[in-house]
């Protein structure tokens, strides 16, 4: 192996082309052959199409790009009904086939609620194009708003899940930056309104501008979380060019630094169950723990996002971008809703590997990175293919810091390490598969033979999210099929199950395919059944949609119940059994479901499979079954490998280059 090819970070060694973390800065990185995964052409979980309705906005932010773009091109204010309902259109006839599920948006340049009376007329033409076709689902809405708007709705009937508030930390901070456009702060309304709309809808995430003069990022953290009471929280340093004195530049570089520095150290210092409940509250795409996640799941990255790869950004003159963050920028669009998409802009795009320029190729966090934003490479050097090196530094400081985290949690903290959010897995025979292949999973429920033993010990296999593992706590369930009905028995000791979900995967009438992996609940939309306990018994429930067709609107509105007629459940002693009809298991004539089984306790998810999204069930499976997965076998990886795959002979799906969400 290349000595070019290791790294060390803080007291570990990284193999930068397997993705491999080894425990130790004295070690022999064992030459192993290179297997890291196979990149293959990117693909996005979900297609998305965002319209920006309007690039009007009632505060004045300093930071914001879109302000002064406003009028450029001779573009209108506004997105004329015809070119948003041409976009709509445009957008469902270049999603390829495979594709069940699309997400649409109604604006990012300007404040979306300005033109919230135009969005039913937007959900009706939505509806109208994906009436017919394979849609499952189309997402349909606003996403991230300011919230000013909401203080005149006291209901907050235009606010709900998935929606997210901009905020920026303490009142000092956030009206540095984020003001009304008569120049007073925004603070006070923007946060009466966030306690407001967590009181209502508790996991309301926050999306927060870090900059060079507000450099206590610990103390945002901290503010958001436990003064307002965010539990998801998404923090990016601010896009600007070099010549803004609270951005990213060569002067200000050390500053960012220090500031994620202190953040992730005082982490590492807390008690575990302090430091799993903060690490919990980053969002998954936070800018830090995007970078944190790769590298504990050995990801490769060859692009940095999807921008001009999948999407389309649409602006209110119907010109086409590669993404929000390039809306309005004059020659910067790669398309029109007239002409279409341009190739040779296209291909720039995918062109821009990090294993075919420079400085990319040469950099140590390449498969971490991706290769840097394009947005910001225009600010700061006026072309795509040269990333900014004052960005690359600070990516390259955040993936050390990872390390250390990493290694914190490996070494002192290895309780917290099992019950942070894992990824699915697969295994090496799937490694060449392409995103619209046919996925079936690893994991089978066979019938119980003599002498097997037939409870699963969930606890034991340590398939326990947001909770901290407890030896001396257990759960168990056993399962038991017949002709009529399907049965399941927890038995649990000292503690309680809260609910209990199940997710049905028709398998045989709805292919499942690899780009649902990525989020299989949002993208593939399993039938759901939902255990819970009312005022003297427990339920099962039926859980769909309360919208009619294909169209989500956002904010999602509250899901039906419909309790299921046969299904029963009993209680005794540390014991809850269930009993759901094979005839709402398997539907329209299928043979083979997949079964996603999570029980929900003490603020964790005890899942039956957890690093595969399902186990197969066939109908013909009589009499007590088990579950034969992977996971249930013990695993011989090698124990100075940081970021190793908990199942032999699989590898993270994070790994596989093939599909991730485009994010800013």
């Amino acid at each position: 192996m290349s000595k070019t090819d290791v790294v060390h970070l803080g007291n570990a060694r990284f193999n930068i082309k397997t993705g491999t973390l080894y425990l130790g800065s004295d070690i022999d990185v064992p030459d192993i052959p290179n297997n890291s995964i196979t990149a293959h052409r990117y693909r996005e979980p979900t297609p998305q199409l965002q319209i920006s309705m309007t690039d009007a906005c009632n505060l004045n932010c300093s930071y914001c790009s879109f302000r002064d773009r406003v009028h450029s091109d001779g573009k209108p204010v506004n997105m004329p009904d015809a070119t948003a309902k041409r976009a709509i259109e445009f957008f469902s006839q270049n999603i390829p086939t495979h594709y069940t599920s699309a997400r649409i948006d109604f604006g990012l340049a300007g404040e979306p609620l300005l033109r919230q009376s135009k969005h039913e007329d937007l959900i009706s033409a939505v509806e109208a194009e994906f009436m017919t076709g394979n849609f499952e689902a189309v997402w349909t809405g606003t996403n991230t708003t300011n919230a000013t708007l909401l203080k005149d709705d006291p209901e907050l009937s235009l606010f709900g899940p998935p929606m997210d508030i901009s905020i920026d930390g303490p009142k000092e901070v956030h009206d540095r930056h984020r003001r009304y456009v008569n120049g007073s702060g925004s603070f006070d309304d923007v946060a009466a309104i966030a306690k407001k709309a967590l009181a209502k809808y508790p996991t309301t995430s926050c999306s927060t501008v870090l900059t060079a003069d507000c450099p206590d990022f610990l103390g945002i953290f901290r503010f958001l979380t436990e003064e307002i009471g965010f539990s998801d929280v998404y923090m990016k340093p601010v896009n600007s060019d070099r010549t803004v004195s609270y951005g990213l530049n060569q002067v200000t570089l050390e500053v960012f630094k220090a500031g994620y520095t202190e953040l992730i150290e005082y982490i590492m210092t807390l008690d575990d169950t302090s430091k799993l409940a903060a690490l919990l509250k980053f969002n998954s795409d936070d800018y830090f723990m995007r970078f944190f996640r790769r590298l504990k799941h050995g990801a490769k990255e060859i692009y940095r996002c999807g921008a001009g790869k999948s999407g389309l950004f649409v602006d209110t003159n119907g010109r086409l971008y590669p993404c929000a963050h390039f809306i309005g920028k004059t020659g910067w669009h790669i398309g029109t809703l007239d002409d279409g998409l341009y190739n040779d802009k296209t291909k720039e795009y995918f062109s821009l590997t990090v294993d075919s320029r420079e400085p990319c190729k040469s950099c140590w966090a390449r498969y971490l990175c991706g290769g840097g934003c394009y947005y910001q490479a225009v600010l700061a050097n006026g072309r795509l293919d040269e990333p900014d090196e004052v960005k690359c530094d600070l990516i390259r400081h955040l993936c050390t810091l990872a390390a250390k985290l990493l290694e914190n949690l490996s070494l002192d903290s290895p309780q917290v390490f099992h019950a942070l959010p894992a990824s699915f897995c697969l295994p090496d025979d799937y490694l060449e598969a392409q995103p619209e292949d046919i996925y079936r999973p690893k994991s089978l429920a066979v019938s119980a033979t003599e002498g097997m033993t037939v409870s699963h010990e969930i606890e034991k296999i340590r398939s326990v999210e947001g909770r901290l593992f407890n030896p001396a706590k257990s759960l168990n369930v056993f399962f038991h099929a017949d002709s009529q009905e399907l049965s399941f028995t927890f038995t649990h000791q000292k503690f309680a199950i809260d609910s209990i979900e199940i997710d049905i995967f028709d398998l045989d009438s709805k292919p499942f395919r690899f780009h649902h992996l990525k989020s299989p609940r949002a993208s593939y939309q399993p039938r759901q059944i939902k255990i819970v306990p009312t005022e003297n018994e427990w339920s099962v429930f039926l859980v769909s949609s309360s919208e009619t067709g294909v169209v989500r609107r956002i904010p999602y509105a509250n899901p039906l119940l419909e309790t299921i007629v046969g299904a029963h459940v009993s209680t005794a002693s540390n014991k809850i059994k269930v009993s759901i009809p094979k005839s709402m298991l398997f539907m329209n004539g299928a043979k083979t479901i997949g079964l996603g089984i999570r029980a929900l306790s003490e603020g964790g998810v005890n899942f039956l499979v957890r690093y595969e999204p399902y186990f197969e069930l066939a109908s013909e499976v009589l009499g007590p079954f088990v579950v034969q997965s992977p996971e249930f076998r013990e695993s011989k990886n090698s124990s100075d490998i940081l970021n190793k795959c908990p199942v032999d002979n699989f590898h993270f799906l994070d790994a596989w280059g093939a599909i991730r969400n485009n994010v800013c």
